[in-house]
């Protein structure tokens, strides 16, 4: 399993579940660190193009042709992934975000609520708790990586940040 790059493959790559009007459920897994890993991937792409561009073509043309395209490439994947990555973070209606991308709006029929739109509508207060916690995680688990000292608790475990936490 990767996180998806794009909203629309994050759309493709869930499936069928939803799509035929019938109550579905699809989960999203999301890492900041697996989000930094793959915005890496994508500008490591565009490297490796970069030289073996300019080790096949001579100065002018490089200059004149290929590089603008090669970077504009670049910046529409990166956004596109940024997209995504707020699609996967943002604490909002994920069936109202996936419609107004695709140029459709949420229309709720009247008698209806929103409440069965996904999981925020069902339960705003624990999406909001859930993507506090994952910040939190994430910050730990980065400061962890950054030192690789353990901490020694008043009982005098020694544990990581991680496991003191969990």
């Amino acid at each position: 399993m990767t996180l998806s790059k794009t909203v629309e493959g994050y759309y493709q790559e869930s499936g069928r579940a939803g799509r035929d009007g019938k109550p579905a459920k699809c989960v999203l897994l999301y890492s900041s660190k697996d989000a930094g890993l793959l915005r890496w991937f994508i500008g490591k792409k565009f490297e490796d193009i970069r030289k073996r561009k300019k080790e096949k073509l001579p100065d002018y043309e490089w200059n004149m042709y290929s590089r603008p395209q090669i970077d504009a490439q670049e910046q529409r994947e990166l956004a596109a992934f940024d997209l995504f990555t707020t699609y996967a973070t943002k604490a909002a209606c994920r069936r109202e975000f996936l419609l107004g991308h695709f140029g459709e709006k949420l229309v709720i029929k009247k008698g209806e609520s929103r409440e069965h739109c996904c999981d925020y509508c069902c339960d705003p207060d624990a999406v909001q708790r859930s993507t506090q916690r994952m910040h939190l995680l994430d910050a730990l688990m980065r400061a962890e990586e950054r030192s690789t000292e353990t901490t020694t608790t008043k009982t005098g475990h020694k544990r990581s940040l991680r496991e003191r936490f969990k």
